[in-house]
């Protein structure tokens, strides 16, 4: 039985590669002005503080979004693209998982609190 193949594509802020210095160092980076003459995603790629044009791009193309309950997620859902939410467990999850969740788009509800939500969430892909 063939594993799945999966193209992994992070996205970043302006302050997030001061955080995770670590990732930057260990992926391809693409900076918005270089998005224009990307092809093919074959290996993790980072997108840099993409401005909203090419982040709507990225979204488009993608078979999966995972990330924090945010705007990404609402983008994600007007494009139809599946989602796995991460709700903010000090943050009402089941309130406002209830009242903002995608509009008519798959989507899988996790919660932060969860000590094993990085296992549970590469088990569910």
């Amino acid at each position: 039985m063939l594993e799945p193949k999966f193209n992994i594509v992070l996205t970043s802020d302006e302050t997030t590669k001061n955080k995770f210095f670590y990732i930057f160092n260990k992926f391809d980076n693409i900076k918005n002005d270089q998005f224009k003459n990307f092809n093919i995603i074959e290996k993790t790629t980072i997108f840099e503080n993409m401005n909203f044009d090419n982040w709507i791009q990225l979204i488009i193309s993608s078979n999966l979004i995972i990330s924090p309950e945010c705007g990404c997620t609402h983008i994600a859902s007007l494009c139809n693209v599946s989602s796995k939410i991460i709700y903010d467990a000090d943050n009402l999850p089941e309130m406002i998982s209830s009242e903002y969740a995608p509009w008519k788009t798959k989507y899988e509800k996790y919660v932060f609190s969860d000590k094993n939500l990085n296992k549970i969430l590469t088990n569910d892909l």
